[in-house]
């Protein structure tokens, strides 16, 4: 294997023993590593590691773990990092809004979603949080929040500023904690209506996973599958025919919202969907994806995402 791809393999498996050890751990307390735990880890992959880490930390694979110390000051012989699992490697670990720890963590974001927005003092929101989570150590949660809660903020909360420091809840949030926020309102409106409501949700985050990754094709076909799903669930619950396959249920589903007046999900809506994805099971075919010149892209999972949202809100 070629020093490259022999790095590559080596730096997935340390991220996986990072999230592992972590949530272990649990999320108020600091977790390690030891590179014993990976055959075959050496200091070159140590070293790729901590340059990664240290030159592009925010805005690569690390950036859902903080680095606390090592079990020595000697970088020639460091074997065991102590580290600090954040909200994102809980929240990827997870991928399930109900479990412990991203529970409690967008029960906080939306505490502060929803305070009015007004200049507060940080000592007043953490007290509430503290009364509102009492089986948690909230300034500890508070402090691994680093991709949800922005600059500053979790330093303000947990006293290691003043606290009191006045802050603008309405700026308190990162962009990504907003779409974890977005997402998770989502899903209140979603499945209500449809069996194996935990599965599908999971499925629902892994839409969204594989668009950050940039996979919208993989991300794509995740959508039909659920599409498709929930539209069998919902023919049959009103007790109307259901094709056998994907397109006819399309069709069946256009035709209905054209003869049905202020059918939620519109005639071209439906069509959109059936020129879009009613091929879907082909697309992981790739032979047949290439024969038919197929190309799905950022722009189709754009045009698509809405379309998807408001048929899992009106028909799950």
């Amino acid at each position: 294997m070629s020093k490259l791809l022999d790095r590559k393999k080596k730096l997935s498996e340390l991220k996986n023993k990072f999230i592992e050890n972590g949530y272990a751990k649990g999320i108020e307390d600091i977790a390690e590593v030891s590179f014993t735990e990976i055959p075959g880890f050496t200091k070159d992959h140590y070293d790729k590691f901590e340059y990664e880490y240290s030159h592009y930390r925010g805005n690569n694979r690390w950036d859902f773990v903080d680095i606390i110390g090592w079990d020595t000051l000697d970088r020639s012989s460091r074997n065991k990092i102590f580290f600090s699992l954040l909200d994102k490697g809980f929240i990827e670990r997870e991928k399930d809004f109900t479990a412990p720890n991203t529970k409690i963590i967008i029960g906080i974001l939306k505490y502060i979603d929803e305070m009015d927005d007004k200049i507060t003092q940080a000592q007043v929101i953490l007290q509430q949080l503290e009364k509102k989570f009492p089986n948690y150590d909230v300034k500890k949660v508070i402090d691994k929040m680093k991709n949800t809660l922005a600059n500053g903020i979790p330093d303000t909360l947990i006293g290691k500023d003043t606290l009191g420091d006045k802050i603008l809840p309405s700026i308190s949030i990162t962009q990504y904690g907003k779409e974890i926020l977005q997402q998770y309102y989502e899903t209140i409106d979603i499945f209500i209506n449809t069996p194996h409501k935990q599965v599908l949700l999971h499925e629902h985050h892994m839409v969204f996973e594989l668009k950050q990754m940039g996979e919208f094709k993989d991300a794509i076909i995740k959508m039909g599958s659920i599409i498709e799903y929930v539209v069998y669930n919902w023919l049959s619950s009103k007790l109307l025919p259901v094709p056998s396959d994907f397109q006819g249920k399309l069709n069946f589903m256009e035709h209905h919202s054209r003869s049905t007046p202020k059918f939620p999900i519109s005639a071209g809506n439906w069509r959109i969907v059936n020129s879009l994805i009613r091929d879907y099971r082909n697309f992981i075919h790739l032979q047949k994806y290439f024969d038919d010149n197929i190309s799905l892209s950022e722009r189709d999972f754009i045009q698509l995402s809405k379309i998807y949202q408001d048929i899992l809100k009106e028909l799950s």
